[in-house]
């Protein structure tokens, strides 16, 4: 009977061994990997593969039950132990400042060469003289970089390198071209004295910045559209929070940035010492938000799209195409215009070709492409097609 129970005890034991490695394989996958390690988790690879033994360990290492907490924990105490800098995933968190950045993974505007830049500014007319056929205004939105704005000590040593670049690319496609190109970096600098207008632990910029960004967009529109009204600041109702909300429909948090650290958020409280100005529109609970299916992109699944009809706008449509940082500019715009189509597109690529069916769809009196500055080598490939 002893024997028995043993016999028993080992089997049962031996079960638990077995799901605690097995159960992970199904509950565990990309998500978890790419959200903490900022990669992708290893696919199951087939017996016939070389190495097979290496890549199946790291394929059940991926998805190990305890993984993620024992990541937690480490980067925790990773945190607590560092004096100045903690970088994890390329991302800095400086202590000395409370404020957290990424380090850049792509090459920077200044090693674009003389004749990339010509392409480009070849590719914005060839997209102006489109829109003109079409009977469209093109506006070009170039947001600056956070680092001009948000200050700390940074290990990189391009930023101003950067800055300058844009600057000079800018004049050279208005020089080159007769799109019009907003660049609203001194009135970002001169907003910036009275509240911020990038966020400490988040790359987007602030409710601030938008409506600063906004403002200048829509005094260059309104010289061909003079019945335009421009919002003022008056025109909304105001709050304060030092958490982040950097999109009109997303919930307030720590930001991406921090976020993307991994640390608890008990240990990064003090980054949230700045307190941020947001605009809400009184007519925010009458906004009409209509489907968007007939202006769906469903071939470029990571397109997300917004659809904005407002009664009281001016009557013409306005079609924004852009990165995340379209967020908090459907702040403002959407109350301008009686019809707003926003296109956000992850890809950080803009292929123009991919835009072009919702453009003959909905048929917008303008485009606004809304980029960061060191987007504007992507611009390079406005005409080639996706994955060409």
């Amino acid at each position: 009977m002893k024997y028995g129970l043993n016999k028993t005890a080992d089997i049962i034991f031996l079960i638990i061994i077995v799901l605690l490695l097995i159960i992970p394989l199904f509950l565990f996958g990309n998500r978890n990997v790419e959200k903490m390690e900022k990669r992708h988790a290893q696919e199951m690879p087939s017996i016939k593969k070389k190495h097979f033994a290496k890549i199946f360990y790291r394929y059940v290492s991926d998805r190990f039950i305890l993984r993620y907490p024992l990541i937690a924990f480490n980067r925790n105490i990773h945190f607590l132990l560092t004096k100045n800098y903690y970088v994890v995933n390329n991302n800095v968190y400086d202590k000395t400042k409370n404020v957290v950045y990424s380090l850049p993974t792509f090459f920077g505007l200044d090693k674009l060469k003389e004749g990339e830049v010509e392409v480009i500014s070849k590719n914005i007319q060839r997209l102006n003289e489109y829109c003109k056929s079409k009977n469209i205004k093109l506006y070009i939105l170039i947001i600056p970089r956070r680092s001009d704005f948000v200050k700390y000590n940074t290990f990189e040593t391009k930023k101003k390198t950067d800055s300058d670049k844009a600057v000079s690319i800018i004049n050279y496609i208005k020089n080159n071209t007769d799109a019009e190109i907003i660049y609203p970096y001194n009135e970002l600098k001169e907003e910036n004295k009275r509240y911020p207008v990038f966020f400490k632990t988040d790359h987007h910029w602030t409710n601030s910045g938008a409506y600063v960004g906004y403002a200048a967009l829509m005094k260059s529109i309104k010289k061909s559209f003079p019945m335009i009204n421009i919002l003022k600041t008056d025109d909304f109702e105001k709050t304060y929070n030092k958490k982040v909300l950097h999109a009109w429909d997303s919930v307030f948090g720590y930001g991406s940035i921090i976020n993307n650290t991994g640390i608890s958020e008990s240990l990064t409280k003090n980054a949230l010492d700045t307190e941020y100005l947001y605009f809400f529109h009184p007519d925010k609970k009458l906004f009409n938000r209509k489907n968007t299916s007939e202006y769906n992109l469903p071939e470029f699944n990571k397109i997300t799209d917004r659809y904005f009809y407002y009664p009281k706008g001016y009557n013409a449509k306005i079609l924004l195409i852009g990165d995340s940082f379209l967020g908090n500019l459907l702040e403002f715009v959407p109350y301008t215009f009686k019809e707003t189509l926003s296109l956000e597109d992850h890809y950080r690529y803009f292929y123009f070709s991919k835009y072009e069916s919702a453009v003959e769809r909905y048929k917008p009196d303008i485009i606004v492409l809304v980029f960061r500055t060191y987007y504007i080598k992507m611009l390079i490939n406005l005409y080639k097609q996706k994955g060409t």
